[in-house]
């Protein structure tokens, strides 16, 4: 994928430390088309820079979640409840570097991550990443059971000023067994921020009146390859993002 846009950004190489370092954070998201990418990269060039690996600027992610067959952590998700759970393996495709992840988050919206290294993804949860569940959370590991594949092209900034991350994702696609499901036009933003520290980005969101908030990939995911499951209080969300597939 190429976007003409990133040449427009100032590159910085990836910092291992402070990529450890935010695994704490406040995070914010915002949903938009992908055609205002041409007037937001512009207006904060100034602010952010653009974190690049090996001298790319766009990365593939490959991202496999978990949930119980009652999809607990899908509901809890769309009801809001705090101190909820989200379980998941991830290959980064340019570098292949694969990880488990739990991501947590508790009742003051504090977004807690702890991540393991694995050699290969599947479709189980076992050995160090089977351990990492039994002493974190109070849910029975054996029932969990894999969810949904999702897939994604992603770019990374960084406020050098505020060490504020900032995410977009983009060409997000799902699938599950024979559902799959692709949004082309949809871009999730993701900031990630310390408390209290200054978000040029969200001041221009608020400019343009995108308003803070949306949907979790996993929930639109899930959705979007089960349509049986309950998703009313997403609906408008997803009235929104389906027009955006539109245009």
């Amino acid at each position: 994928m190429n976007l003409p846009l990133l040449n427009d950004l100032q590159g910085v190489a990836m910092d291992k430390k402070e990529s450890v370092r935010f695994m704490d954070r406040i995070d914010a998201r915002y949903l938009f088309d992908k055609s205002y990418l041409e007037e937001i990269i512009p207006k904060i060039r100034p602010h952010y820079q653009l974190i690049q690996i090996e001298g790319k600027r766009l990365f593939q992610y490959d991202t496999l979640y978990f949930d119980t067959p009652e999809r607990v952590f899908y509901y809890q998700h769309l009801a809001g409840k705090l101190n909820r759970y989200k379980i998941r393996s991830c290959r980064q495709v340019e570098t292949n570097e694969q990880y488990f992840e739990l991501k947590s988050q508790n009742n003051k919206s504090f977004t807690h991550v702890q991540r393991i290294r694995l050699d290969d993804l599947s479709e189980d949860i076992s050995g160090n990443g089977r351990q990492l569940l039994l002493q974190n959370i109070p849910i029975d590991v054996s029932s969990l059971e894999p969810a949904v594949w999702i897939y994604y092209h992603r770019m990374m900034l960084v406020n050098p000023e505020t060490r504020e991350r900032l995410k977009f994702d983009l060409n997000v696609w799902f699938r599950w067994r024979s559902q799959s499901v692709a949004y082309p036009n949809l871009v999730i933003a993701d900031v990630q921020q310390e408390k209290g520290s200054a978000s040029p980005f969200k001041n221009l969101m608020k400019e343009k009146e995108i308003r803070e908030g949306g949907i979790s990939k996993y929930c639109l995911g899930l959705a979007s390859v089960e349509p049986s499951l309950r998703a009313n209080a997403i609906k408008p969300i997803l009235t929104r993002i389906n027009r955006f597939n539109k245009c």
